[in-house]
């Protein structure tokens, strides 16, 4: 959010807050099918701290490049390599921390816990533009980035103490894409969950594009 309002900012064009909401999305939505068949296939705790530290890895080589960078339109190109490859990231990371919630869940409280994240989830997506913006009023990109980067130590740091209990992997050999369509089966098996989902995806596609272009200026 902090990036796309910095486009906002520095460029008032949609054409730019489209660009940085294309990177910051669109990878982690394609590789989180493969993500989701990784998250089964190997361990989640190492798929978590990794994706987590290439993020930060990637956001801390930007924090040290923006200095040297004395073009508006070089360092917004920069920014949205960073994007893709902090989404890229974030695909794998999610699938594998949704993954471990009923690793670490009795079964029976399952739909309770899932719901409990569901609103933590929500309330950070709701408090997400307001804090980016509020960092923003006080400080620079650069130490926006930076807190991004110490939060995601102070995260791998948690997790790294956190036992989680073993992990059934999936040990038959077929390929990555064929678990990628049993899975979209399996989802759409349900007549109502299919229909849920098909729901959800329209709303998000129809909604959330108005609330990213809110900040551009139009002109008089």
């Amino acid at each position: 959010m902090a990036l796309v309002w910095y486009a906002t900012m520095q460029t008032s064009s949609g054409v730019w807050v489209a660009a940085f909401t294309v990177c910051s999305y669109l990878p982690q939505f394609l590789i989180s099918f493969i993500g989701g068949v990784w998250a089964d296939r190997y361990h989640r705790k190492k798929l978590i701290i990794g994706a987590d530290l290439l993020i930060a890895f990637v956001t801390f080589v930007m924090v040290l490049a923006i200095p040297h960078i004395s073009s508006e339109p070089a360092l917004l190109g920069g920014l949205l390599v960073m994007s893709v490859i902090r989404s890229l990231g974030a695909g794998i990371q999610t699938p594998a921390v949704n993954a471990v919630i009923p690793q670490l869940v009795p079964e029976d409280q399952l739909m309770r816990y899932n719901g409990i994240n569901a609103t933590m989830q929500s309330i950070v997506n709701f408090a997400a533009p307001a804090a980016a913006g509020a960092v923003f009023a006080i400080s620079t990109l650069r130490t926006t980035l930076m807190i991004d980067i110490v939060t995601a130590i102070l995260g791998t740091g948690l997790l790294s103490c956190l036992a989680l209990p073993k992990q059934n992997t999936s040990i038959e050999k077929a390929s990555v894409f064929s678990d990628m369509k049993i899975g979209v089966k399996y989802a759409f098996a349900d007549k109502l969950i299919g229909k849920l989902l098909i729901i959800y995806g329209l709303f998000t596609f129809f909604c959330v594009p108005a609330g990213y272009l809110a900040g551009v200026e139009t002109p008089a």
